[in-house]
């Protein structure tokens, strides 16, 4: 028999310590072994980013609730759910990330172990949640299940990479890959060595029937989820290749370059070129590598580029775009001749533009770690000012302290020789007094006996 303490949750926030309920539980010092109340209350309430839960002895929770909502952000930071994606989440206990993100998305499909459904479910109604379903069972398998029950045309998932090797094995990444809706996929880890497994089993190539293709990393965030010790949590984002090119990246419906289609805001075309000839069909003019028309298909994108190798040169009323393609108003370019040709520079359009990103939020991150070094070196600086100050103060004031000692020193001297100098002369005094008192009384003798001489 053992006893299982439940320490008080801390909470470290502006310097103010608060502290929460105590638990004590009596357990078995077995692995499955259950668990008894035997005082305090049987779990510790916690809020994180506006949601309650409950958490018992055997639920995993960081002791830093500031942490927790740092993670929670990020992945949303990261995810970027909106109400038409499905977020599908895997390996978290009692659902903190998937109840957060249930905000923002249209769904959460959670899979979790068996023992932690209860709990989650109870933590969902008890926050007024109602688009979050959980699923417990093998993981692979209850993927494929919760792969038929996604409601929406994209999703993405949040895997935590817990203690649990089911989580993070090669089956379960292959069967992640098989979902075809989903784009992104977040991996909240420990920082191990093992835990780079699933995203190597996610980069891999496969030729195996259904696979789908594969994931590559864009960004990696780092979370100190224990301050005084050295662990910490990284946030991976890992995308899917092959993906058309975000509008995020195409030119807005504002551009005058721009002539939208019928068919909806995702496809659009060059904007019409004032014509200065008359009737000419457009054929001619292809033939003649005009650019100063409308292009409305690939086919006549590659009639107009149809020699790769050769240098066009062009004219145009001013600088439009096609297939999300930016053509100047003149000069000369080379463009390739075949669908994927274009498909392949499309993707390297869009990883250009992502690695253009991903290079503007490394020099703002540099930009201010340059400055938090400047404050660090400049309170550094006045910290070693304020130490000289006072440095400096402590020995003026030891001087001056000598200089008090001295002088009261040289007074305490001066007045001893001044005290000896009266002793000595109260003792010349005396010894004269003494010489002139024998004076007079030898005198009186001598006086005495001449009288008496007299007389005889």
């Amino acid at each position: 028999m053992s006893l299982l303490y439940k320490w008080p949750l801390v909470r470290c926030l502006n310097s103010v310590i608060q502290f929460a309920k105590y638990s004590l539980y009596l357990c078995r010092t077995s692995l499955n072994s259950e668990q008894k109340l035997v005082m305090g209350s049987p779990y510790l309430e916690e809020t994180v980013v506006g949601l309650k839960f409950h958490l018992l002895p055997t639920m995993h929770f960081w002791n830093n609730s500031r942490a927790a909502e740092m993670v929670c952000k990020g992945v949303e930071e990261l995810l970027v759910p909106t109400k038409r994606i499905c977020v599908v989440e895997v390996g978290y206990g009692f659902g903190l990330v998937g109840l957060h993100l249930s905000r923002v998305a249209g769904e959460v499909l959670s899979v979790v172990s068996q023992q932690s459904v209860e709990e989650a479910q109870k933590n969902a109604t008890r926050n007024k949640i109602t688009n979050c379903h959980y699923f417990s069972g093998n993981i692979e398998a209850v993927l494929l299940e919760v792969a038929k029950k996604i409601g929406y045309k994209k999703a993405c998932v949040v895997m935590i990479c817990s203690a649990n090797p089911r989580t993070t094995s090669t089956i379960t990444m292959k069967a992640i890959r098989k979902i075809e809706k989903v784009r992104r996929l977040v991996i909240v880890t420990e920082m191990f060595n093992s835990r780079f497994n699933p995203i190597v089993a996610l980069c891999n190539p496969s030729s195996e029937k259904g696979m789908g293709n594969p994931f590559f990393p864009v960004r990696a965030v780092p979370v100190d989820t224990v301050p005084n010790a050295e662990g910490y949590v990284l946030m991976i984002l890992m995308e899917r290749m092959g993906l058309p090119i975000p509008k995020s990246l195409r030119p807005p419906k504002s551009d005058p370059a721009i002539h939208w289609t019928e068919k909806g805001s995702d496809s659009h075309s060059a904007a019409d070129v004032s014509m200065p000839y008359k009737k000419v069909t457009k054929e001619t003019r292809l033939g003649e590598r005009d650019a100063r028309l409308t292009i409305t298909s690939r086919r006549e994108e590659r009639e107009l580029l149809r020699h790769r190798e050769e240098k066009k040169s062009f004219r145009a009323s001013g600088r439009h775009r096609f297939a999300g393609r930016e053509y100047p108003a003149e000069g000369y370019f080379k463009r390739p001749s075949s669908d994927d040709e274009s498909n392949a520079l499309e993707e390297h359009d869009f990883r250009e533009s992502k690695a253009e990103e991903q290079r503007r939020r490394t020099q703002e991150e540099e930009c201010m770690l340059q400055i938090e070094e400047e404050k660090q070196r400049r309170l550094m600086e006045e910290q070693q000012r304020w130490v000289e100050e006072r440095e400096l103060k402590r020995q003026i004031e030891e001087k001056e302290l000598k200089r008090q000692m001295g002088e009261r020193e040289f007074r305490r001297q001066m007045e001893e020789k001044e005290f000896r100098r009266k002793i000595d002369e109260k003792e010349f005094k005396r010894q004269v007094e003494e010489r002139e008192l024998k004076r007079q009384i030898e005198e009186k003798e001598m006086k005495r006996q001449i009288e008496e001489q007299r007389e005889r």
